[in-house]
């Protein structure tokens, strides 16, 4: 106890000369610069410059790291194609990247990393069989650079559609047709399913309007665009507080319904006419005449079932008919009263009846 009460009392002595011999040198001082009035920078000061000077060097310094970051983010992303960058959400470096491709060289030529702005977008993912527009949808276009990116592939696309005999119409056509194996889902059913803006899904109706009538696959559900927006986003009718939101969801539920509606009558017709066509004026066969449909029906198919039934070849024979005489406008009008109820048939397999069970296990029972 004596040992550390004479330490502790040494030393607070020394701290209290130490203190008094600090208060002395800065009077000293202070005395002196008043005294002799000459302009010399005080220490407190040298201190603040040389810290401004390092706190400017450290922000210079944090900048050209920002900078050779970015350098080298560009650097590592500049050789990974469009569809990398769409799977792994790098939208804004998707949309520079088509951007430079569009811009830098012509869609037919290749730019300087040799890949063409075609084989950008028309890329196929060896995994799952998907474009790039695939996974932009299937991500949704709520994002901005999302759906500028989506709106751009389809402007590109429709802009080579003028002329169906191009290379890239085919694969433009191709891609909104494709149906890959996991999902059996178009582009028009994945811009159904994440709620995309109006206008995507009239650019997807017009580029291939076919996928209206087409169902997913059966463990999806087996559903059309129309039948998905109404399962996952029809609700959103009673569940929106502001009528902005509702009249954008009717709009989007209006032209589905609508599109699906009038495709089907111009579907049917489009068939019959194509059928008439090509059976009386390409291959001149006769109207009304059996013999004719017997050949026709041979050479078409071989099972009985898919052979031209009278019925079907005297409706077909009318159109021909009139065809042979160049009487467009009747067949044209004929073909207007075709399909004004038609609706998307599903072949489902009907659960079998307690009689036709049991007529089945009788079958087995004499079998056995």
């Amino acid at each position: 106890p004596a040992k550390s009460c004479i330490m502790g009392l040494s030393i607070g002595v020394l701290r209290w000369v130490m203190t008094d011999l600090a208060l002395l040198g800065f009077r000293w001082n202070l005395a002196r610069s008043v005294i002799t009035s000459k302009p010399r920078p005080a220490k407190s000061c040298i201190m603040a410059e040389s810290e401004s000077e390092y706190n400017e060097s450290e922000h210079n310094s944090s900048e050209c790291d920002d900078e050779n970051w970015e350098e080298e983010e560009e650097e590592e992303f500049k050789g990974k194609p469009l569809l990398w960058l769409v799977q792994e959400g790098l939208m804004p470096e998707a949309c520079q990247r088509f951007e430079n491709l569009h811009s830098s060289s012509s869609p037919s030529s290749s730019n300087k990393d040799g890949i063409s702005l075609n084989k950008q977008i028309f890329q196929v993912s060896r995994e799952d069989g998907n474009y790039p527009l695939h996974e932009i949808l299937m991500g949704g276009t709520q994002d901005s650079n999302a759906r500028k990116l989506a709106l751009m592939i389809l402007d590109y696309g429709h802009a080579k559609t003028i002329k169906p005999t191009t290379f890239c119409a085919k694969d433009f056509i191709k891609m909104l047709s494709c149906q890959p194996k996991s999902h059996k889902r178009t582009c028009l059913h994945w811009a159904a399913w994440s709620n995309s803006e109006l206008i995507i899904l009239q650019r997807l109706v017009w580029g291939y309007p076919e996928a209206l009538l087409i169902p997913d696959a059966k463990d999806k559900g087996g559903r059309t665009p129309l039948e998905i927006y109404k399962r996952y986003h029809g609700s959103n009718k009673e569940q929106g507080g502001g009528g902005g939101e509702k009249k954008e969801v009717d709009s989007k539920e209006h032209f589905l319904s609508h599109c699906t509606k009038s495709w089907i009558p111009h579907r049917l017709r489009l068939s019959i006419h194509l059928a008439a066509y090509h059976v009386f004026v390409t291959r001149q066969m006769n109207p009304f005449d059996n013999e004719d449909r017997l050949k026709f029906s041979s050479s078409s198919s071989s099972s009985q079932q898919q052979r031209m039934r009278p019925r079907s070849w005297f409706i077909l024979s009318v159109l021909g008919y009139f065809m042979q005489r160049e009487m467009k406008p009747l067949v044209l009008h004929i073909l207007s009263f075709v399909g004004g109820d038609a609706k998307v048939c599903r072949r489902r397999r009907r659960p079998l009846s307690t009689t036709t069970k049991k007529h089945e296990r009788n079958k087995k029972r004499t079998k056995t």
